[in-house]
This record gives C-alpha cells, structure tokens and sequence, in this order.
C-alpha cells in the first residue's frame, strides 16, 4: 500500500470511518481496527492479526453483515 494511501485510510479511520483490508500473502480479509507505524491490526471474525502495510492493500466492504 502506497504511503499516502496508508496515512488517507488511517486518519479516516480515526474519524470512524470503517475501512476493509485484505493481506495479498495469504488473501485473507478483514475489517482495519488500528494502524501502528507501518503496519495494521485487522479482525478477522472475532480474530485479529497485524500485518505490514507492504502485503495488504484496501478491500471493497462485503456484501454481508459484518459483526465485531
């Protein structure tokens, strides 16, 4: 992810606004709950995994009902 697409989405998601990423490694997907540095902590379900901004990039909300 680019840096001033990281620091767009992360100031936005300070403000409430809910942003999905998806990790292009392992092209699992989640909902953005904190950026720290270069990295970002996701939930994915109920789980929550950190990864570094370098392998994920922003991902269209889902067309479900996604509960935190």
């Amino acid at each position: 992810m680019k840096d001033a697409e990281f620091e767009v989405m992360c100031l936005s998601l300070q403000k409430g606004q809910e942003h999905f990423v998806e990790n292009l490694q392992n092209h699992h997907a989640g909902k953005l709950i904190a950026c720290h540095g270069n990295q970002v902590e996701v939930d994915i379900f109920g789980k929550r995994e950190t990864w570094s901004r370098g392998e994920c990039r922003e991902f269209p909300r889902p067309d479900f009902d996604y509960h935190d």
